[in-house]
């Protein structure tokens, strides 16, 4: 018997809390199983998270034995034309695509209840409408006006809400096709006065300026393109409509849809194009669940735009990241030849797993504390405490510990041949780096680099015979006092966009900004390693253009690597202005060698008080259908 299981991570995974009585799915699966001697069980899934959660010696005498993929796991490659999570968030083209909604929390906050009034439509909200009738427009002048073109706009699980939404999106279009219908065909200038229509220039000069259409071409064209555009509700409602794209076969759906959790799994918007995502959710497998976005995109994958929320995009980074780690780690497991039941898997060990703890855990205790390891792990201070005398306080730290290291060692340049090289430090002691740790003022809205649990995780493993990378920037101006002289060393500045978020979590801090939500450039953890480390990486890493992803040179570190850095910050609204300087700041990562064979995982705990677990990761109902409408989305 061959039992394939598509969605494999949904119900199928057992979240019962006594193995002997596993929910009904998971039973059913493993019971038609059992009918058989012979037997094989196939799932296929794009977030294999849950399943690799599964208890592998979970096992009883009336169901069997559990789903955990024990005999192999096949990692399959997305073909080139697929837009998926690292395109949107972890590419160079990323803060091109994904705009960041910071200010939408008086129109509809994250967590509101089902009776909450909707008027009229954030700008934000807008933009992305405009964005949709502008790409609909380019489209038809690559010869792409008969296919299918979507928009996405999911802000509330609440389908009262969704409605509401609906309806204000129905009277913006109705505007705006009246006001291209007569405006498209009058001269630019004319065309420019009505409010509409300069809305639609404007955000053309933001997102499209740089395409080989000009303004008065796609202006031609803006009432074919909007004039066939409709809102459909997608839910459990009365309200909702039928997205039937073979029905619109030969003129293509034009279509904005508005829902919830119905737009989520298994739900495809054929020519996703725009979509406009306000909903907040740390689980893994949700958020990729939620991301209707990923997919084909051909010929107008430069049109496509995600406004999303900063937490969220940050979210999805993370994931992006963790999703990519998993792939290399299952390569690696198959170029050993070895089966997911003697290949410790890296995700079931990473920090993140802070953000998937059980939701019912959280109902009646008063501390949530979660124990993770960090072998092959990298973590950094990407949130600074924006003070004065932290700031002051973080750089001196940087000074001193460069002064501790220059007492016993002389450091080696990264790269001779630069004039402001990166400046590698062997064999460093313990001791310092730990004082170093201590006298580092990070901010606590970031639980994974708190102080206590990073000291007692390096006593823990005897971490010794550090290497200590002085990052500099090489392309830094020393006329634009942005080359700083550290007992002899000449040290550039990096360059880091930050943000302030309006939250308790990161009060008086500001977050190194852009979609990687890296303070470290990529490639810095290669840094230490001999070029036959480095070629093992490379041939690890194999065809792909891909750059090479830091956490294969970490796989190959044998010593911990401590990453310091300056940074020269400015916010979004600077970036662009020279005369604009920021104030310096420092940061530090910790890059930690994978465990050696006769080595067991030490573990960090992290704890965290409910309500900050709460404002961090949502509340316990939010995994709640859209139809299920209780006080808070």
């Amino acid at each position: 018997m061959l039992v394939i299981d598509d969605e494999a991570d949904n119900a199928s995974v057992d979240t019962s809390k006594d193995q002997n009585a596993p929910r009904t799915i998971n039973r059913l699966i493993r019971a038609l199983l059992n009918l058989s001697s012979r037997n094989a069980y196939i799932g296929y899934t794009a977030t294999p998270f849950a399943n690799i959660f599964i208890d592998p010696d979970s096992e009883n005498d009336e169901q069997g034995k559990d789903l955990f993929p024990r005999d192999f796991i096949v990692g399959l490659d997305a073909p080139s034309n697929y837009m998926g999570a690292r395109e949107f968030f972890l590419s160079e083209d990323s803060d091109r695509i994904t705009v960041e909604l910071n200010e939408t929390e008086d129109w509809l906050p994250v967590k509101h209840k089902i009776d909450w009034n909707i008027e009229g439509l954030h700008q934000t909200l807008v933009e992305a409408i405009d964005c949709f009738v502008l790409s609909k427009a380019i489209r038809i002048m690559r010869g792409q006006g008969e296919r299918h073109h979507s928009m996405l706009v999911n802000v509330s699980r609440f389908t009262r809400v969704q409605g509401d939404v609906a309806k204000e999106i129905s009277r913006h279009l109705i505007e705006l096709q009246s006001a291209v219908q007569n405006r498209h065909a009058m001269p630019p200038d004319a065309a420019l006065r009505d409010p509409i229509m300069r809305s639609l220039h404007q955000h053309w000069e933001k997102h499209y300026l740089d395409g080989d259409e000009s303004w008065p071409e796609i202006q031609q064209e803006l009432h074919r393109a909007a004039a066939p555009m409709q809102v459909v509700e997608v839910n459990a409602s009365k309200n909702s409509g039928k997205l039937d794209y073979r029905a619109y076969a030969e003129t293509g759906l034009n279509v904005i849809a508005v829902g919830g959790n119905s737009l989520s799994r298994g739900f495809t918007l054929e020519g996703l194009t725009v979509s406009y995502f306000l909903r907040n959710t740390q689980m893994y497998d949700t958020l990729l669940q939620m991301g209707r976005w990923f997919g084909y995109r051909d010929g107008f994958k430069d049109l496509c735009r995600l406004f999303i929320r900063s937490e969220a995009s940050d979210w999805y980074g993370f994931i992006a990241d963790a999703t990519e780690e998993l792939r290399d780690e299952i390569r690696r497991m198959e170029l050993v030849g070895l089966t997911p039941m003697d290949f410790g898997l890296a995700v079931r060990s990473h920090p993140g797993t802070l953000l998937v703890t059980a939701r019912d855990k959280m109902r009646n205790t008063e501390d949530i504390v979660r124990e993770v390891g960090l072998s092959g792990k990298m973590v950094e201070s990407s949130a600074l405490i924006s003070s004065d005398k932290a700031r002051l306080r973080n750089v001196e730290a940087v000074i001193q510990m460069t002064l501790r290291m220059m007492e016993h060692r002389q450091p080696v340049p990264v790269d001779p041949q630069e004039q402001l090289s990166s400046q590698l430090f062997r064999d460093v002691d313990t001791a310092d780096v730990l004082d170093f740790i201590a006298s580092f003022g990070v901010h606590p809205g970031q639980l994974e680099m708190q102080t206590a649990p990073l000291i007692a995780y390096i006593r823990e493993r005897q971490l010794s015979n550090w290497d200590v990378v002085l990052v500099s920037n090489s392309r830094a101006k020393a006329s634009e006092g942005d080359v700083e002289n550290l007992h002899g060393l000449s040290i550039g500045l990096q360059d880091r966009i930050v943000e302030q978020r309006k939250t308790s979590r990161f009060e008086n801090a500001l977050l190194v900004s852009g979609t990687k939500r890296r303070v470290a450039s990529r490639g810095v953890e290669r840094i230490g390693l001999s070029e036959e480390e480095i070629q093992k990486v490379k041939e690890i890493h194999g065809q792909s253009k891909k750059s090479i992803p830091d956490h294969l040179y970490r796989a190959q570190r044998t010593r911990p690597l401590l990453m310091l850095h300056l940074l020269r910050t400015k916010t979004k609204e600077h970036a662009e202005a020279d005369e604009v300087r920021g104030e310096m700041y420092a940061a530090y990562g910790l890059s930690f060698p994978k465990l050696g064979s006769e080595e067991s995982e030490k573990l960090v705990r992290y704890t965290a008080n409910l309500i900050a677990y709460r404002e961090l990761y949502g509340s316990a109902d939010e995994e709640q259908d859209d139809e299920a409408e209780s006080s808070n989305a």
